[in-house]
Parts: C-alpha cells; structure tokens; sequence
C-alpha cells in the first residue's frame, strides 16, 4: 500500500513556441496537435486552473553539456538559421529525424521547460511537475540526435536536479520504447536509477538494440540502477497478448517501488510516453488512463514525493489527452472519478482491460527480470 500527498502544489509547463516545430513535407505522427491538444483537454477539464502555469526559458548550454557531449550540443546549435534543404539532409543522415527552421528553438524550450519544473521543485515552490514538450527527448543520446529528438529533455532534467543538491534520482520511463538515450546516460552512474518499461520484442522493436533487454543492469559503479522490462509481444517465435494495466502493475509491485524504495531517491522523474496505451497502433499495448494514474501515483508516494513528468511518446492524440488527465489527477494526489477508474475511460469497447491478474508470459518475464537484477 501507499499514501499520497494530499493538496499536492503542481505545476504545468506548456509554451505555444513548440508549436512550431513540424514536418514541412509530409504528415508526421510527432506533431504540434499532440500538445496543443493536451493542453486545451487539461483546460476543458478544469485542471490547469487548479495548477499553477510554469514559463519555460529556452535551456543553456552549460545546462545541455552537463548530458550531452560539447560537439553534439554544438552541432545541433549550429543548425539554427540554415535553409529547410540543409536541414532535411542533415535529418536524412540520422534515425527518425526531421526538421525545420523551428526546430532547435522548439528543443531548447522543451529541454527549458524540464529544468525550470526541476529547479521549482527542488526549491519548494512545487510538490510536483508535469511537462507538456516536444520533440520528446528520451532517444537522444549524449553525442547522438536520433528517435525525434534533439536534447534528451530527462537526463538534462536529472543532472539539473543533481546540481540544486539532489543526491540520488529515479527516473521511471513507460513508454512503449525503451529510453536508450537515458541509458546511455547514467549507465555507469550510481546516484541515478533508471527504470525502463518497454517493448522489446527480443530486439525487434524500436530502437532495434539489444541494449534493451534485462542483462543490461548497469556497469562499473552503476551496477544494479539499470532496470529493463522487456516486454515481449511479437517476433520470430514470439506471439504473446500485449501488456495491459495488471502486467504494468505487477511489474511495479515486483519490482519497480522494491528497487525505488531501496534506493531511497531524492527525486523522481517520469519519461510519460503514451503510446504504451491501449488504442495506440504505434505502440501496440493496453495501458488505460486508470493504468497510468495508478503508476504515477505510486511514484509520488516515494520518498519526499517530488516529482517531475515529462511527455514522451504518445500518437493517439484522444487516448493520450486522457491518459494526461489521470496523470495529472495523480500528481494532485486525488483519485480518478470512480466511473472513470471502473469502465472504459477512452470509449474503446469492451476490449479494454481494466483489471485481472497478469498474463503469465509477462509474470514469467517480470520475475525472471527480478532474479536478474537480484543476482547483482
């Protein structure tokens, strides 16, 4: 069981100037109507009335290279001002990439925005933080842009927050695609524990590295803060139902709060992609809002409950305004609407799975992911 804190002050970063930031050619599921549509669902419900608004400065440079190497940040830097055919060539030369004029300013306010809800945090004026931003940064490696990002907008967060004088930082990542940027980052590190949820699929899923898988626990000092779960729904050999609300649950129950709790953070940030939820088709699995809300939650409930979420992935524009809201609802410290919690929030059927006990290909899973980490 845990307790939430009650009345909690939470603060919502949104700034139209990532709005911008856009495919000029085609398309694009990583698009403006993302946040702009989150936000106008969070008014329309009330909650941004009940939060207070956080103004984002673009990041600093100083702030980027605390992640990111000096010639990656340099490089991205270097981008601003050039035409649209330079641009898309640059973009073409990497993973998932595109760009415009608007871009980098769009990225520097993303990444901004994270480290202005950690710094008000951190210096009491909020319990807690959720952050509306795009592009999402959780990709982007410490030299290296890539999965439609061009800052990785969490790690700088982390490494921010370690600088106002937080020792110890959890971030939880469930979107459906592993953070391998965020890895990368604090892969040898012991003051940060990351933990990703994700579909891995034996290495046939987004990012397509084995990296992914729950061997890799960390090295050197940071042996043991590295936790995957590596959820396996299709592939060679592989046909498994996808992980729902209960698979999420038990593998926080098993493992994630264990391993938080013993960690003891002085902060915890959450990677919130949304294409983890049922009615996703980029993503594939069955997370509801209820989902959501119930993982947030427990998070709060850790340590001194500061916390800072910050959007990731999420492409169904209608599925991730309500997984938000029940975010959001979490952070508040108040449950969701008893009506909401019990049938199917998103209007999606009856195949929506809202309760029951895990399937056992993704219990197995998680318990052999236990054992792992424990052998450590």
């Amino acid at each position: 069981e845990f307790w939430i804190f009650a009345m909690a002050v939470v603060g919502l970063a949104y700034d139209e100037r990532m709005l911008a930031h856009k495919n000029e050619a085609k398309a694009h599921p990583e698009c403006p109507a993302r946040i702009e549509a989150i936000w106008a669902a969070l008014e329309s419900a009330g909650l941004t009335e009940r939060c207070q608004r956080l103004n984002a400065a673009p990041a600093e440079e100083t702030t980027l290279r605390r992640v990111h190497s000096a010639e990656h940040v340099q490089t991205v830097l270097s981008l601003r001002g050039r035409e649209q055919e330079e641009l898309d060539a640059w973009a073409r030369e990497r993973d998932s990439m595109y760009l415009n004029p608007a871009s980098v300013e769009a990225a520097l306010i993303a990444c901004g925005a994270v480290v202005e809800a950690t710094a008000a945090v951190l210096e009491g004026r909020l319990q807690r933080a959720a952050c509306l931003v795009r592009p999402p940064g959780h990709h982007v490696e410490p030299d290296k842009a890539m999965g439609f990002g061009l800052f990785s907008n969490v790690a700088v967060g982390a490494r921010h927050a370690q600088s106002l004088g937080a020792q110890r930082v959890l971030i939880v990542d469930f979107d459906v695609h592993h953070g391998n940027g965020t890895q990368k980052a604090f892969y040898d590190d012991s003051t940060v524990l990351f933990v990703s949820l994700h579909r891995h699929d034996n290495g046939s899923f987004y990012p397509l590295e084995p990296d992914a898988g729950m061997d890799y626990l960390g090295s050197g000092e940071g042996a043991g803060r590295n936790v995957n779960i590596p959820w396996a729904v299709r592939g060679k050999g592989i046909r498994n139902p996808p992980p729902g609300d209960a698979d999420f649950a038990h593998a926080f129950s098993e493992i994630v709060i264990p391993v938080a709790k013993e960690f003891a953070p002085d902060m915890v940030f959450i990677s919130a992609g949304f294409d983890s939820a049922f009615g996703d088709s980029m993503g594939g699995c069955q997370l509801t809002p209820a989902g959501y809300h119930h993982m947030v939650s427990a998070l709060c409930a850790l340590g001194t409950g500061r916390v800072v979420l910050a959007l990731e992935g999420g492409y169904a524009i209608t599925v991730a305004c309500e997984c938000m809201q029940a975010c959001v609802l979490a952070l508040l410290g108040e449950d969701m609407p008893a009506d909401d919690a019990e049938e199917d929030l998103m209007g999606l059927g009856p195949g929506a799975p809202l309760s029951g006990p895990p399937a056992p290909c993704h219990s197995s899973l998680v318990e052999e992911a236990r054992k792992r980490l424990q052998e450590i």
